[in-house]
């Protein structure tokens, strides 16, 4: 058992190495509160800094009585460690965890389900419900890693050890300022296989009508099922094409749709793609209002490639603007794609 006794050695001396951590860890505690509200403030836009606001008293509640649970569990674990009796201090500190978990297990699983009730008894408006329910529910899912956090905390202050909670508080600080952002950013994935363009068009609608819809994207359009009657996979492509192209105008937003290629490319001298080359039907290249074709030389010559490492986007077609070739770099060991005026300088 290592040794952290306050009451050995200088007191002042002592004292002071312990408080300095603990002024620093609320000094920090109270800077990533701001530093998160700004973040959201600024990234998020205002439904998400109200959504925050509206739930602040949940969150103070569910965070106080984390720390309270801490607290109380560390006075136990101090008065067994300052007895020197090892065994009992085991024994505390097992049962502090344990109790910690089923009680955040509880608190979990009641915060869920009264949340609803609790913003509505709040009076939370309409136009931040929805985002507020989410990071509320965001924070009580955590609520177990918080009362960990707090209990291990408490017990090592209760032995002297004010550092290591700091070090801790520091990095898990990061980390929530991450999941702030995530939980109110305004992102939908639906992953549901062979879904149908009926399907997609109710999905955006209910959506839209919750949120703002800015942008729609489709991974990709060959895997989307058609319900109604065609006599061939060409005309069940073409009407998918119009449908996409009705849904964009409906959502009032940008619709982009990923596409197969067929094997033409393979087979000419020039592999890269044209518009001829998008699979099952000529209806995509009607309907759409921009083509753009991703072309790597280093693909095709991967030792004697003229262009290693660049991206050529073809702009193939442009309804309102010009057709050509943009060049950009891939960088692999990312995947992602960066300008390649700003790595060349």
């Amino acid at each position: 058992m290592k040794n952290h006794s306050l009451t050995q050695g200088s007191i002042a001396k002592g004292l002071l190495f312990f408080v300095i951590p603990l002024f620093f860890s609320n000094l920090f505690q109270q800077l990533y509160n701001t530093i998160d509200t700004l973040l959201v403030g600024h990234f998020l836009g205002d439904n998400a800094l109200a959504a925050m606001g509206a739930t602040a008293a949940i969150f103070e509640l569910i965070v106080q009585f984390s720390n309270g649970c801490g607290t109380g569990f560390s006075i136990v674990t101090a008065r067994y460690y300052g007895s020197k009796n090892e065994n009992e201090l085991k024994k505390s500190v097992a049962a502090s965890l344990i109790l910690g978990l089923i009680i955040s297990i509880v608190i979990t699983i009641v915060s869920y389900v009264s949340m609803p009730y609790l913003l509505t008894i709040l009076k939370t408006p309409k136009s931040i419900y929805h985002d507020s329910l989410n990071y509320i529910r965001c924070i009580s899912a955590f609520l177990i890693i918080t009362m960990f956090y707090n209990l291990g905390a408490g017990m090592l202050r209760a032995i002297g050890d004010s550092l290591r909670p700091l070090i801790v508080l520091f990095c898990s600080s990061i980390i929530n300022i991450a999941l702030d952002i995530l939980s109110e950013a305004n992102i939908f994935i639906d992953d549901t296989p062979g879904i149908s363009i009926m399907e997609i068009k109710n999905k955006c609608r209910r959506i839209k009508a919750e949120h703002e819809l800015d942008l729609i994207v489709l991974d990709y359009l060959q895997l989307m099922s058609y319900e109604g009657k065609t006599d061939s996979r060409q005309q069940e492509i073409s009407a998918l094409s119009r449908h996409l192209k009705l849904l964009a105008r409906e959502m009032d937003c940008p619709v982009i749709v990923l596409s197969q290629l067929s094997r033409a490319p393979e087979q000419r001298t020039d592999h890269r793609p044209q518009l001829s080359d998008l699979r099952e039907s000529g209806a995509i290249e009607q309907d759409a209002d921009i083509v753009l074709f991703l072309y790597r030389d280093d693909y095709y010559e991967k030792e004697n490639s003229e262009k290693p490492g660049v991206c050529e986007v073809i702009i193939a077609k442009q309804r309102s603007g010009p057709t050509g070739t943009v060049e950009l770099m891939w960088l692999e060991k990312y995947t992602r794609f960066a300008d390649k005026s700003n790595l060349l300088l």
